[in-house]
């Protein structure tokens, strides 16, 4: 229940950006990174049952953090937080 209700909020989101903005850009290297959080989850899940879920999970959340470091996305963050703190201030 959960998910179906994600995806009702994200088409709900979509649905307003668009009506406000005109058209909603996809996020900058959305399919890399998704494909990187679909392997180190299939690692997870496959090496939850063969070792301690806690230390598998762990290390798949550090491995992925350390991905977002690495890819830049970080950056790409801090750099439009940054714009809209100056443009509201």
């Amino acid at each position: 229940m959960t998910i179906v209700t994600e995806l009702v909020l994200l088409a709900q989101n979509i649905y307003w950006v668009r009506r406000v903005v005109g058209v909603v850009a996809p996020p900058l290297e959305a399919a890399r990174t998704s494909a990187a959080f679909c392997v180190l989850l299939a690692i997870a899940v496959v090496g939850s049952r063969l070792g301690s879920p806690l230390l598998v999970g762990t290390g798949c959340l550090v491995c992925f953090a350390a991905y977002l470091v690495r890819a830049g996305v970080l950056k790409e963050f801090a750099a439009i937080w940054g714009t809209e703190q100056v443009a509201a201030g």
